[in-house]
């Protein structure tokens, strides 16, 4: 049986995260998008919530950096 990983999106710019589902969609890749989130604060509770596997973020965020949010996620 296929592992399906669990991924939150992150990014303030609705384009990207529209951009990033269809990217991360398509079938056969054995993941599921749980989560796309236009700022870290409601990011870090849908990888509480969801136990993501994988988080792709974007480095610019409102309210914190993306290396910021990265590492209290860690």
């Amino acid at each position: 049986m296929k592992r399906c990983y669990k991924i939150v999106l992150v990014d303030d710019e609705p384009w990207a995260l529209v951009y990033l589902k269809k990217v991360f969609s398509r079938a056969g890749l054995g993941v599921k998008i749980v989560a796309s989130e236009s700022n870290a604060y409601s990011a870090l509770k849908a990888i509480d919530k969801y136990h993501a596997d994988i988080v792709i973020t974007d480095v610019r965020l409102p309210q914190m950096t993306g290396l910021e949010f990265l590492k209290s996620i860690r």
